[in-house]
């Protein structure tokens, strides 16, 4: 599913910079605490009041692996370039910038259990001040907003008492067969309970039904119910075809 995101992202970090006359190094702070992503930028001068920026992130980790009701990550690469102005002078005082970002993520299990998978590009605005704390060391604080469009594949929900099969090992194979298929939302859910509310906005669904069974939908329609699982994931591709969304990898 693709969604424009207006202001969808605000940033709060404090970065420590080792600085030439003429270029830069930093790392965000606050990024290792959002579980652990690493973090680096480099700048360079163009002139005493414009700098050229890129940056990239990673996050590989997966906390509490393998534990539905407790896994938690915030797995991303993201990479970003932009300009940045300073009115008094380069790498001293307030300043304002603009990147262009990318990123691929799979974030699931920290303000919810659901998961969500896919990319993300846009532009960021972003403001601050640095303050110059040794010849070769800045402190920066800044705040920035951030717009664009993602495009993602699917999501789960929690495992509790009432999920009906394994839906770690299913969300796997789901993935590996429809990975490809960047803008459509896959709803993966436990039991019939919760599952057809909690993925109301999902453009298919795959849901326990009762032990050994499964029903799919497309949006929020049942268009095969209690089939054995054993058959599922083969049929959901098929109506995925059969609707005109499949795309050959």
């Amino acid at each position: 599913m693709k969604k424009i995101l207006l202001l969808m992202t605000f940033i709060a970090f404090i970065s420590s910079k080792a600085s030439a006359q003429d270029w830069s190094l930093s790392t965000n702070i606050v990024d290792y605490i959002t579980l652990g992503t690493l973090n680096v930028e480099g700048s360079a001068a163009t002139g005493r009041h414009i700098t050229i920026n890129a940056s990239a992130r990673v996050n590989p980790w997966t906390f509490h692996k393998g534990d539905p009701a407790k896994q938690m990550q915030n797995r991303n690469q993201t990479y970003a370039a932009g300009i940045r102005y300073w009115p008094w002078h380069i790498y001293s005082g307030w300043w304002i910038s603009t990147a262009a970002q990318y990123q691929e993520y799979n974030r699931g299990g920290i303000l919810s259990r659901e998961t969500e998978e896919g990319d993300a590009f846009g532009l960021s605005l972003s403001a601050g001040y640095t303050l110059m704390v040794h010849r070769f060391v800045n402190l920066e604080f800044g705040a920035g907003i951030w717009g664009g469009q993602k495009a993602y594949t699917r999501f789960a929900c929690p495992s509790c008492g009432r999920t009906l099969y394994d839906i770690e090992q299913t969300l796997a194979q789901i993935k590996a067969k429809t990975s490809h298929l960047k803008g459509l939302k896959i709803g993966v859910m436990g039991c019939i309970v919760n599952g057809p509310g909690e993925m109301a906005d999902a453009d298919y669904g795959y849901v326990g039904a009762a032990a050994g069974n499964i029903t799919l939908y497309k949006g929020r329609e049942v268009v095969c119910r209690n089939i054995p699982q054993s058959e599922a994931l083969d049929r959901l591709i098929e109506i995925i075809k059969q609707n005109g969304d499949w795309i050959e990898c």
